[in-house]
């Protein structure tokens, strides 16, 4: 008998990555409670244990499917994508933040931020996971308790912007939070159970009446939840106000995370729930063609007019989401690629460029797009990393991102919704204006050249920075020139 099968033997393997997760947070309590001086030792075991945790996760659950709790609970193909996805987050969003708290030595902050940090991921980690409505709804709940604080808290400098961008967080998101759970009560009064299995034997036992359209109008209720939480038009307003005033790396974070564990939600919901049934597989497609081109036109049309790069990469993210819905037209496994695809790339490509922009803001610019002008010819080295994850989110030739754009149009085509493809073409040239806009200012005449070459040289240690711009762009060219080898990694794991 190897390790492994003797890990599988274990009476708690079925709960294993969440004893991981719990471990880590109550572990790390401890220590800032009681041995506060040695926190940032315990923050650097935990963040090497989070590293080794990707290929052992992948050995021990990745060719598996256990489903816990009368299937209220599963370990899958998501799940084990999602741990991958959020542990890479963490890291890298880790390598961005901590620098400037050992800079300045000030590891209660740190700490209490990192453990900020660990109560997200594993609240994310539950929403792919799971397959009960209201156990998705406490993951939410926790992931938004965790965004407000570190949007409000993180960094050492206060700032009122920072603030500003939790409460509206906060406010918002009540609101959404609202609409999820009374649509979760709606589901519950005419089902009287919370579990996508037992809620999809109901919708087709059921004829069609009063009930069912209740239980439709609770459906509507909870997409409205997450829609909030993917940016999807009209729930999307609070979005570039948040992002702009939130510390960068965090903005970035959020960007990427919410989207992929709330489409996992999304996708379980829809496509293993409701799409075999014969009402949502004549009238879902259209739905959501509606909503990911209407989200992906506002997106594009909006990050036209603006001047600020934390509101442009908003605005661009908006407009991310739209395509990445436009995947549920479909329930095909080509579909499902698509989105688990698009969501990687967009992973490294986003993280990056909000990488950079907090680069650019820890030497003193502000985020504005006149204070990049330049900058290719002054900051040569972020610059470029910049110019590169612009034109991967511009859907570049070359890049993960021109494939990611490439596979959702194909499953436009396969589904033949023609005109959306013409729509979402048009939105592709929407946004490379803007994108080439930012790049053209890169590499024009910078203004105050003097005061930039003074800054680099006063400027703290980017390492961390480094680390994460060069990963990235790794994942860009590795997704770009060889997909195969992600889809094949797809394509191995167990899905429902």
């Amino acid at each position: 008998m190897n390790v492994l099968d003797w890990v599988r033997n274990l009476s708690f393997y079925t709960i294993g990555p969440e004893i991981f997760w719990l471990s880590c947070i109550i572990i790390l309590f401890l220590f800032y409670t009681l041995y506060r001086k040695s926190a940032r030792y315990i923050i650097g075991g935990i963040l090497f244990l989070l590293l080794v945790s990707i290929p052992v996760y992948v050995s021990l659950y990745g060719g598996v499917s256990l489903h816990l709790f009368q299937e209220q609970y599963t370990l899958d193909g998501f799940s084990t994508l999602g741990f991958i996805f959020i542990v890479l987050a963490l890291l890298l969003l880790s390598l961005s933040v901590l620098p400037e708290y050992d800079m300045n030595e000030d590891w209660a902050a740190g700490t209490r931020w990192f453990l900020f940090t660990l109560n997200v991921g594993f609240s994310l980690y539950i929403m792919t996971a799971t397959k009960h409505l209201f156990i998705a709804f406490i993951a939410l709940e926790l992931l938004a308790f965790g965004f407000y604080l570190m949007i409000g808290m993180t960094g050492l400098q206060e700032h009122k912007t920072r603030y500003e961008s939790a409460v509206k967080y906060f406010f918002l998101g009540s609101f959404a939070s609202a609409f999820f759970l009374f649509g979760t009560a709606l589901i519950y009064g005419m089902v009287g159970q919370l579990s996508f299995p037992q809620i999809r034997s109901w919708v087709f036992s059921v004829s069609e009446g009063d009930a069912l359209w209740l239980f439709r109008a609770g459906l509507l209720f909870v997409f409205m939840g997450l829609a909030f939480k993917l940016s999807i038009v009209p729930f999307h307003m609070w979005t570039p106000d948040v992002y702009q005033g939130a510390y960068t790396p965090i903005a970035g974070f959020m960007s990427v995370t919410v989207k992929f564990s709330a489409f996992v939600v999304l996708y379980r919901v829809y496509i293993e729930m409701l799409a075999p049934s014969e009402f949502w597989a004549q009238h879902g497609p259209f739905f959501f063609a509606v909503f990911g081109i209407l989200t992906a036109t506002v997106g594009n049309f909006y990050a036209l007019g603006t001047r600020d790069a934390k509101r442009l990469l908003a605005y661009s993210s908006i407009a991310h989401a739209g395509f990445m819905l436009l995947a549920f037209v479909d329930s095909s496994v080509q579909a499902r690629e698509a989105l688990l695809y698009y969501l990687f790339v967009y992973l490294a490509m986003n993280v990056g460029a909000f990488t950079v922009v907090s680069w650019f803001e820890k030497e003193g610019k502000d985020t504005t797009l006149d204070a990049y002008r330049g900058a290719l010819r002054t900051r040569f080295f972020p610059s470029i990393f910049l110019v590169l994850f612009l034109l991967s989110l511009a859907g570049i030739p070359l890049t993960g991102g021109f494939l990611a754009k490439v596979f959702i149009l194909n499953v436009l085509i396969k589904s033949k919704m023609y005109f959306i493809v013409l729509l979402a073409l048009l939105n592709m040239i929407l946004s490379a204006y803007y994108y080439m806009r930012w790049i053209i200012i890169l590499s024009g005449q910078p203004q105050g050249r003097r005061l930039l070459k003074q800054n680099a040289k006063t400027s703290p240690s980017h390492m961390g920075f480094v680390i994460v711009l060069v990963f990235c762009t790794f994942l860009i060219f590795q997704f770009g020139l060889f997909p195969a080898t992600f889809l094949n990694f797809i394509r191995s794991l167990p899905f429902p």
